[in-house]
């Protein structure tokens, strides 16, 4: 088997068949990655606003957390402070894969596979939005966002209902 540079010289340089070959292989090779990135792509600009909203719920909790962390319970690392960063940003990500993934795959159509797409999309939303929430709570002291709203989001995380 040929290297991927291999087969790229293949193009230019080789006999008809290696450049047939070379062709065929490179294709099989990058076409599902072409596939997925136009999938990926297209999702993409389909859902901007969910997408824009949940990675600013991350920007934003993250500057609220690093305030908290700092000036509040006086722990801050620099190391963790990243990690908690990208662990956090992996979670949202993956995430919202798994949440896309379902509702792509169910097969149910009608109001009760919306309900369970938006209330998993909200999940997802308030992961880094319901942290950010919790440390403004504190760093306010208590002004914002008022204490009903923190125990909303935290029975919603519990139960996933919005009631009393």
């Amino acid at each position: 088997m040929k290297s991927i540079a291999g087969l790229f010289i293949s193009l230019h340089s080789g006999s008809i068949a290696a450049k047939a070959q070379a062709v065929t292989l490179l294709t099989a090779l990058f076409s599902p990655v072409a596939y997925l990135t136009e999938v990926a792509y297209s999702w993409g600009q389909n859902n901007i606003i969910y997408i824009n909203f949940v990675l600013g719920a991350i920007v934003v909790d993250h500057i609220v957390g690093t305030t908290y962390h700092i000036f509040y319970k006086r722990d801050f690392s620099v190391k963790k402070n990243l990690g908690g960063l990208m662990l956090k940003t992996f979670i949202v990500v993956a995430s919202a894969y798994l949440v896309e993934g379902l509702d792509f795959l169910s097969p149910t159509t009608g109001v009760l596979k919306e309900y369970i797409s938006a209330s998993l999309r909200f999940a997802v939303f308030l992961y880094p939005a319901g942290s950010a929430a919790g440390n403004m709570y504190v760093v306010t002291g208590g002004k914002i966002p008022p204490k009903f709203i923190v125990d909303k989001i935290t029975k919603f995380r519990e139960d996933g209902k919005f009631d009393k």
